[in-house]
């Protein structure tokens, strides 16, 4: 998983693009709740609450779907595509 947060916020149509574009995907609730307790790990913009990350676990299925974005502090909110907020990627390990 990417160590650091894209520094734009965006709608989780375009980070779940962003992602598939470099040959991954946005991380579940639970592995972006992981790299939240970890320490030296820079969240969203950089330190406090109120600065969400995409995750790609889905709340609600409705039309469009809610999408669980977790803070620092581990508090969630269920986004939908109006809402923009930073992402990081799972990726596949590489060698060399």
């Amino acid at each position: 998983m990417e160590s650091k947060a894209h520094g734009t916020p965006v709608t989780y149509p375009v980070a779940r693009q962003a992602c598939s574009d470099l040959g991954g995907r946005p991380p579940t609730w639970w592995e972006l709740d992981a790299i939240r307790q970890m320490s030296g790990i820079e969240w969203a913009a950089g330190s406090g609450s109120n600065q969400y990350e995409w995750s790609s676990t889905l709340h609600d299925i409705v039309s469009p779907p809610k999408v669980i974005a977790l803070d620092q502090a581990g508090n969630y909110i269920n986004g939908d595509n109006t809402n923009t907020f930073r992402y990081r990627c799972v990726l596949q390990p590489t060698d060399g």
